[in-house]
């Protein structure tokens, strides 16, 4: 597995839009009512409706990734959050130009599903991996999810995750991360920018398709 990311580790982008991951300690802020502790990110989370994104693009000897961070508090509770990002299905409303998407079910610890990503002619398809993990104690819940080599793929690489932090009990601090790697070649050339674009674009589709549910 790829590019394993730390629960805790996780949850130091919730304070602040870095590049890379560190571990830091849990909260020591007043417990919120439900009795876990209410990360300080709370209060200065914006709204889905304006959230805060840090385009970034990554580059290595063999790679170019484009994406970047985004934060933004979610007016729904976070067991709720967290039960909407585990159903593959609903993934089909809130990732932007899904022609097609089937659940391919578990394999081991993480859940396969296979998309059909694009516009007319210009269309993929490939497979990811998506990995849940939660702390009770915290009350966070970490999905991870990055493409699966093993299958077909026009996509040469992709990877993140979505982070979430209850702020009290009817709110949920997320910070989402996301890197993709067209490849060379035409698609980089013609639609980095606006797949990168869409990309981000993805947490405040995700707040508006839950609450489109609760309506």
């Amino acid at each position: 597995m790829r590019r394993a990311v730390p629960l805790l580790g996780a949850l130091s982008l919730l304070l602040g839009c870095a590049a890379h991951p560190s571990p830091i300690a849990a909260p020591s802020a007043s417990p919120a009512p439900s009795g876990i502790p209410e990360h300080p990110g709370c209060r200065q989370a914006p709204p889905p409706h304006s959230p805060a994104v840090l385009e970034q693009d990554f580059e290595s000897a063999d790679r170019r990734y484009v994406g970047g961070t985004v934060h933004a508090l979610i007016p729904f509770p976070t067991d709720h959050v967290a039960s909407v990002l585990a159903d593959p299905n609903a993934w089909r409303w809130f990732v932007p130009r899904v022609i097609e998407l089937e659940d391919r079910g578990l394999d081991g610890p993480d859940r396969l599903v296979e998309l059909d990503q694009g516009v007319s002619v210009f269309h993929g398809r490939y497979t990811l991996r998506v990995r849940s993990e939660s702390d009770a104690r915290l009350g966070s819940h970490l999905f991870r999810f990055w493409v699966d080599p093993r299958y077909p793929h026009a996509l040469d690489d992709a990877w993140g995750w979505f982070l979430l932090w209850p702020c009290g009990p009817d709110r949920t601090l997320l910070a989402y991360h996301v890197r993709i790697d067209l490849g060379p070649g035409l698609a980089r050339l013609l639609f980095e920018g606006r797949i990168r674009i869409a990309a981000l674009v993805v947490p405040q589709r995700l707040a508006a398709y839950i609450e489109g549910t609760q309506r």
